[in-house]
């Protein structure tokens, strides 16, 4: 798949330095926004950059910078008629960041939405992104009905991919260098992305850069479903079918959606989230020519083998492993410190764990996805 600009600027840009846009440089930059509709909420950013030339063909990547605002988020998804009535409101934040010399109808607007919309049905889905596309083309942006789209979870992977290594590489990773894989756990589904060094035989994705020209052989699987919010209710609602107890949710905790309490068990918390991931199969693709099961990671999806790859974790792992009190970045906890820090956060009741809480939002299914991340990991 050849990389267009804008999807290549979502993919690589989310978390590049905020800046503040200024009224002094519309000749000299051209700007660009994108809405990230995530599963449990909208971001939108708006990007600069140098005015680009086309003495040559294809054009150089350019590199760009991001001016934020306080207000460029809105919950919940737009998959939730409140989160769609949002919309309007978070374009008017990125117009206040448009220097007042620049034509806002110059400034291409472009919709990436995720798993939260591919878990819907096709109608549901449909009119939804009509709506959409209809708030988007009365925003003053210039745009056009195919800029907002659902993405498949394939661009999902290979995107995260390749945002995660054009940052720690700085700039886009020479094909030949070595690259981390990545694991991005969202609200809804959860991706593995990675470049094995032997042959792909399924969700293969040629990924190609031009100018400088790259190509990137990757393999990239998007679990439907698997995400932390969707992971939790199947966990609740089909692997705890017949009990009202979840032991990976605190004593004194009782969920709100579907009713179930808490026991703070880790132990028994632990063994259970593995009715999540079915490792047995009979998919011919498991199986080497000697029936040997040696080539998938769960519920019958092929998976090259991964050997000593390092991964790096991104969205929700990070927000569990923080509220199990663990190292996140360059000296990041591995798995036995997880098992461990989880054995002593995960058997607090409820108010011990609100009281103890590191500064983010308080989730008691965190633990479920930090165990996610174990089991995931070790398949």
């Amino acid at each position: 798949m050849r990389l267009s600009l804008p999807l290549f600027v979502a993919a690589t840009c989310a978390t590049t330095p905020a800046v503040r846009a200024n009224h002094d440089d519309a000749s000299v930059y051209g700007y660009g926004a994108i809405i990230d509709a995530g599963s449990s909420g909208s971001r939108i950013y708006l990007y600069k950059w140098p005015v680009r030339n086309f003495r040559s063909l294809p054009p150089p990547l350019s590199e760009v910078a991001r001016a934020t605002s306080e207000k460029n988020r809105v919950t919940p998804g737009i998959s939730s008629p409140d989160g769609l009535a949002k919309l309007p409101g978070l374009v008017e934040a990125a117009k206040a960041l448009v220097p007042r010399g620049v034509d806002l109808n110059t400034v291409p607007l472009y919709l990436g939405a995720t798993a939260g919309m591919r878990v819907l049905h096709p109608d549901a889905r449909s009119l939804i992104m009509a709506g959409v596309r209809e708030a988007l083309q009365a925003s003053g942006f210039l745009f056009k009905d195919p800029w907002a789209r659902v993405l498949s979870g394939e661009e999902e992977g290979a995107f995260g991919w390749l945002s995660a290594n054009y940052l720690l590489n700085k700039g886009v990773p020479d094909a030949a260098a070595s690259t981390l894989g990545a694991l991005d756990l969202g609200g809804a589904s959860t991706q593995i992305t990675f470049r094995p060094s032997g042959d792909i035989l399924a969700n293969f994705f040629p990924l190609e850069i031009v100018n400088p020209n790259h190509n990137y052989d990757l393999y990239t699987h998007s679990f439907l479903y698997y995400g932390s919010n969707e992971a939790r209710l199947t966990f609740d609602l089909n692997v705890l079918a017949s009990t009202s107890v979840n032991p990976c949710y605190p004593a004194g905790y009782t969920s709100n959606d579907t009713n179930m309490t808490g026991s703070s068990e880790w132990t028994e918390c632990l063994e259970k989230v593995k009715g999540l991931f079915q490792k047995s199969s009979q998919s011919d693709l498991c199986n080497n020519s000697d029936r040997k099961p040696r080539r998938c990671s769960f519920n019958g999806v092929y998976q090259p083998v991964i050997g000593d790859k390092k991964f790096i974790g991104m969205s929700a792992y990070v927000y569990a492993w923080r509220y199990l009190r663990l190292e996140t970045g360059e000296l990041t906890s591995d798995l036995d410190e997880l098992k461990a820090n989880g054995a002593i956060v995960c058997a607090m009741d409820y108010e011990e764990q609100k009281e103890t809480a590191p500064p983010t939002r308080f989730r008691p299914s965190f633990h479920i996805s930090a165990l996610s991340r174990h089991t995931v990991t070790n398949c």
